[in-house]
């Protein structure tokens, strides 16, 4: 995978079912479930809704502008809306995943999303691929009110952790966003486990001499 974003739309698209089929393989694309969105100048490809991660083909992606309108025939996934957000709120933004990590998922249901409460940092690795990672409350796949959560709390990383549903990151390339989304699935496997024990976990000060750092 190319560590800066990708130049043309053949590029992106190959370089979206490369990742997918990562995903697959890493165990984060059951099913049909979770979805990948690659930017290319103000086009949007996008996993096309119903096709598992394992099957995801270059030639057969979904298009849409920023704005949400199709450019070909075939259906995006019914996450579209959070996707355009993502891109609209982070002009950087290349490349996002959601999918349905098992510790992500049981992490977020010990966090208060009501207060959009930070997943607790256990590694400086972490932090430095993902940054604060805020957990939004929850909504059913494809609620259109979850475009609106996933806008007011793209400042703080490279990471959301939605309750009872998933995980999305996103970045300038495929490189990055991959990244983010490796980490935050350990760091939460790490801290249910430190939970539990009453283990130490990082502090603010730490976290912002981190990200200090990162910058």
């Amino acid at each position: 995978m190319r560590a800066m974003p990708c130049d043309s739309g053949d590029a992106c698209a190959r370089e979206l079912e490369r990742v997918c089929h990562k995903l697959a393989a890493m165990g984060l694309g059951t099913s049909t479930s979770g979805n990948v969105s690659a930017r290319q100048g103000d086009r949007i490809l996008l996993t096309p809704t119903g096709v598992a991660m394992a099957d995801v083909a270059a030639g057969a992606l979904a298009e849409t502008g920023l704005d949400g309108r199709p450019l070909n025939n075939r259906a995006p996934t019914k996450e579209l809306p959070f996707h355009l957000a993502i891109y609209r709120g982070r002009p950087d933004v290349r490349a996002v995943l959601h999918v349905h990590p098992t510790h992500a998922i049981a992490a977020s249901a010990f966090l208060d999303a009501a207060r959009h409460e930070f997943l607790p940092a256990v590694t400086p690795q972490f932090v430095m691929r993902a940054g604060r990672v805020p957990t939004l409350r929850y909504f059913p796949p494809g609620d259109p009110g979850l475009a609106d959560e996933v806008a007011g709390h793209l400042v703080h990383g490279r990471a959301l952790l939605l309750q009872n549903h998933g995980a999305v990151t996103f970045g300038v390339s495929f490189v990055e966003a991959l990244g983010a989304l490796e980490e935050l699935e350990e760091n939460c496997r790490q801290w249910l486990w430190v939970r539990q024990g009453g283990g130490r976990t990082l502090s603010e000060a730490d976290v912002a001499a981190l990200l200090g750092r990162r910058m």
